[in-house]
């Protein structure tokens, strides 16, 4: 999610430093419209990152044969079956 949301974030920034009289008012509407997407790309389930950084020789052959795995054909197939539709709160303003 940090590429996403570094883009988003330039591309909201300079949407709202066009629109705002001021940078501090540019730089609050900024907040108020990037706060929702951080704190959801912030909610990591419990135990990811330490799954995403194993510590032993065993950790990491398992996180590797995983990664193999998701990115499989099957996997990929799987995910966007299973995946959340795009809604509203997910499209950037003109």
């Amino acid at each position: 999610m940090g590429t996403t949301l570094a883009l988003t974030g330039g591309y909201l920034l300079a949407r709202e430093i066009l629109r705002a009289p001021t940078l501090a008012e540019a730089f609050d509407a900024y907040e108020r419209s990037m706060r929702p997407l951080v704190d959801r790309a912030q909610k990591l389930p419990p135990g990811v990152p330490r799954l995403a950084h194993p510590r032993s020789r065993a950790g990491v052959a398992v996180t590797r044969t995983l990664i193999g795995l998701a990115g499989s054909g099957p996997a990929r197939r799987l995910a966007r079956r299973l995946s959340a539709p795009v809604t509203e709160a997910d499209q950037l303003p003109a």
